[in-house]
């Protein structure tokens, strides 16, 4: 599979992943504002960058006592996806990118993420 399929299957199987957190480990009671779930929720109705940059401005609204790892998480996996938009970093190389595309479609909802 070339690099382009692959950040197209990445890209879906990312926003799958994210629609599952929404809707399993992820609830508006985990936020301080009463939108903040919303907002994110539509941003991802735009796409997975909305999403990520949505995610970045929820996890400061978190209630205090919430567990942010699986914020981190999406926003990490989200974030490697993104990383491997061409012409987004001049040094990136294909071997590179296909390492950040592989480490983005290892993330699974609600589960611990990069942990060894």
């Amino acid at each position: 599979m070339n690099l382009e399929e692959k950040r197209i299957r990445t890209y879906r199987y990312l926003y799958n992943q994210a629609r599952i957190l929404l809707e399993k480990h992820i609830s508006p009671d985990h936020f301080k504002s009463e939108d903040t779930y919303e907002k994110v929720s539509n941003a991802l109705d735009i796409g997975i960058v909305a999403f990520n940059r949505a995610m970045r401005e929820a996890v400061s609204d978190v209630r205090d006592g919430v567990d942010t790892s699986q914020i981190w998480a999406i926003i990490d996996a989200t974030s490697f996806w993104e990383d491997t938009t061409p012409g987004r970093w001049p040094h990136m190389t294909e071997v590179r990118a296909q390492v950040l595309l592989h480490w983005a479609g290892s993330y699974e909802a609600g589960k611990p993420f990069m942990q060894n």
